[in-house]
């Protein structure tokens, strides 16, 4: 199995996860300590791992999957590199999310970083479009969030260095 096929089966599986936990079966409710509880597994940001390659990591900068306080060796989690000549790779490092919208502060939150994660796994997502599908999807997301924060695509301080979402700005 390549890289490629790797770490889009760990994308696919965290958003059935999440997906699961968001819609709760009859007689259960949306619980943030179920979200919490697959911070593992949900991917943060696309890291630079050396040699021009990206690997996937979780908001405790491990790889996707892995759960612990240990310092890892990147290099020892192939199944969730990502290639420099993958499509998702063409923007450098990104984020999916921030500070103040982790999944596990909110359902809405949640389902955003869902709906992110199936934008990166369609073929068809153009990451050179600064103005297209998956700026919109965020610029939506954040000018509604109630933090009152709006998305940038210009670089400046404090902004994400290459990131789908680049800055804030209150």
């Amino acid at each position: 199995m390549s890289n490629e096929q790797s770490w889009k089966k760990v994308f696919s599986s965290a958003i059935v996860a999440l997906e699961a936990t968001l819609a709760p079966p009859p007689g259960y409710r949306f619980s943030k300590q179920s979200i919490r509880a697959l911070k593992p597994f949900l991917p943060y940001c696309l890291h630079e791992a050396g040699g021009g390659n990206f690997i996937w990591l979780n908001r405790d900068y491990k790889p996707c999957g892995i759960a612990t306080d240990e310092f890892v060796d990147y290099a020892e989690y192939p199944w969730v590199h990502v290639r420099k000549d993958e499509p998702v790779a063409i923007r450098g490092s990104f984020w999916l999310f921030g500070d103040l919208n982790p999944p596990w502060f909110s359902k809405k939150d949640a389902a955003r970083l869902a709906r992110v994660m199936k934008l990166i796994l369609d073929p068809g997502l153009n990451l050179r479009d600064t103005k297209g599908q998956a700026f919109g999807l965020l610029a939506e997301d954040w000018s509604n969030s109630k933090w009152g924060c709006t998305p940038r695509q210009e670089k400046g301080p404090g902004s994400y260095p290459g990131g789908i979402v680049t800055a804030w700005r209150p």
